[in-house]
């Protein structure tokens, strides 16, 4: 996924990935020189939970300058048609480090979704399709006082962005269906 977007999206970006990926010391070598942003997630290690706080700074290092990250909202890699429930790291992100720049940083969350009709051939199709901008200014509103309020309100409107962009499928059974209707119709999703 992280390739294909790297593909499709005119900026470069860092990416946050699992801390997984960086145990073999040669591709954590190389996934440190690509911009790769470690994170432990309670299913890698829940013992290492206490590291997330590096992990966010890490993040508002690569995004203070005016730079762009990666983050894949749900946590997890899988090849399931239907959206997981999605973790509030990406809010709590975006919501700090605005908080951080009293609100002027214009930092925005660009919900980006991926599908892939040709899912398991070689060098099959992906489609990538961009929605609108979130300004994450624009969900401070009591921030310091009911955080949690606030990032809930921020991951409820990333994900129901991205459930705009992406065929969700919540019965598996039916993606076939629905791959075959997007390869009929020209390969978009909002024609499903």
């Amino acid at each position: 996924d992280a390739a294909v977007l790297a593909a499709a999206l005119p900026r470069r970006f860092s990416i946050v990935a699992t801390a997984a990926l960086f145990r073999f010391p040669p591709a954590a070598w190389l996934l440190a020189r690509l911009g790769v942003i470690p994170v432990n997630r309670a299913s890698d290690d829940p013992r290492a939970m206490r590291t997330v706080a590096a992990t966010f700074e890490a993040v508002y290092a690569a995004l203070t300058p005016g730079g762009a990250v990666l983050i894949f909202p749900e946590g997890i890699t899988y090849d399931e048609p239907a959206l997981r429930p999605f973790k509030s790291g990406p809010a709590r992100m975006a919501l700090e480090l605005e908080h951080r720049h009293a609100g002027r940083l214009g930092l925005q969350v660009l919900p980006v979704g991926l599908h892939y009709p040709s899912r398991g051939r070689y060098r099959g199709d992906a489609l990538a399709h961009a929605g609108a901008p979130l300004r994450a200014a624009d969900y401070l509103g009591g921030y310091p006082e009911r955080k949690k309020e606030a990032v809930e309100r921020l991951t409820a409107a990333i994900e129901s962005a991205l459930k705009e962009l992406v065929v969700h499928i919540p019965q598996a059974d039916r993606a076939a269906v629905v791959d075959g209707l997007l390869r009929l119709g020209g390969g978009t999703p909002s024609s499903a």
